[in-house]
């Protein structure tokens, strides 16, 4: 799993980023999951997760 963030602080204003990529891969496909979580603050404003599965069938 890759992980990162960053966050912008000015005055009042304090907002932050986070992602996580996972790819893993068995002998029929690969499944990758993205999640990003948006902040405001310290508080979750927006938070989602997405899993997509790539068949190992464009490799031939």
């Amino acid at each position: 799993m890759t992980a990162g963030g960053s966050g912008y602080r000015r005055g009042e204003w304090d907002c932050e980023q986070r992602v996580e990529i996972e790819m893993t891969a068995d002998a029929a496909a690969f499944h990758i999951r993205e999640r990003l979580t948006a902040l405001k603050a310290g508080a979750v404003v927006f938070d989602r997760e997405r899993r997509d599965t790539v068949p190992r069938t464009i490799m031939e």
